[in-house]
């Protein structure tokens, strides 16, 4: 069991890092894009994040919104049988957007720009990373208990009937909002502040 989950979790690695070179090859194809002055990190962009009128009620609701849209994706996906396919695909996915904004940071300001990059990271990421594996973990557990019964033994799901997985994935579904709507308060109350600072 513990051999077979690691070889999930190897399988979603090796996607990431594919997307995650795939999406640097692609910024040579959409350089003038990402390199224009609202592209990732750029004059326009810098501005906004210091702008002292963002209303933090507002902007924590857009944050909300944007961060619990992907995981609404994955749940509702993964109860058809498409569930398998689209973890595959939001792994490559997010792994060609962490390769793309990476290069472009680093084009733009250099070594500066990846320091930037994972200062601007802190605190909140230190909570959403964790809740997007999580997702996965639950998106993975609820399509396969639903359509590969077998597979999610490799997960330690630890649940022989469909009861006991109802249980287990709301619990852990309650979790993840949590930890979401925790990394959201940081991003919008808590570093807000720090940049004021």
């Amino acid at each position: 069991m513990v051999q077979k989950r690691k070889t999930i979790y190897k399988t979603w690695l090796f996607l990431f890092g594919g997307g995650f070179l795939l999406g640097i090859l692609l910024f040579g194809g959409f350089k003038e894009l990402l390199m224009h002055d609202n592209g990732i990190l750029g004059p326009t962009f810098l501005a906004g994040l210091q702008n002292p009128d963002i209303e933090s009620k507002s902007f924590f609701a857009y944050i909300l919104r944007h961060r619990i849209k992907e995981y609404i994706m994955l749940g509702v996906l993964s109860t058809t049988f498409l569930g398998m396919l689209s973890i595959y695909l939001f792994i490559v996915g997010q792994g060609m957007i962490g390769g793309m904004v990476l290069a472009t940071v680093f084009v733009r300001y250099g070594l500066k720009g990846i320091i930037l990059l994972m200062a601007g990271m802190f605190p909140h990421q230190l909570l959403f990373i964790p809740a997007t594996v999580m997702m996965l973990i639950w998106s993975y557990q609820n399509c396969s208990g639903s359509f590969y019964p077998y597979p999610t033994k490799y997960m330690g799901s630890g649940y022989h009937n469909k009861k006991q997985l109802f249980v287990r994935q709301g619990v852990l579904l309650m979790w993840i909002i949590c930890v979401v709507l925790i990394g959201c308060i940081l991003e919008c109350y808590v570093k807000q502040e720090v940049k004021r600072d």
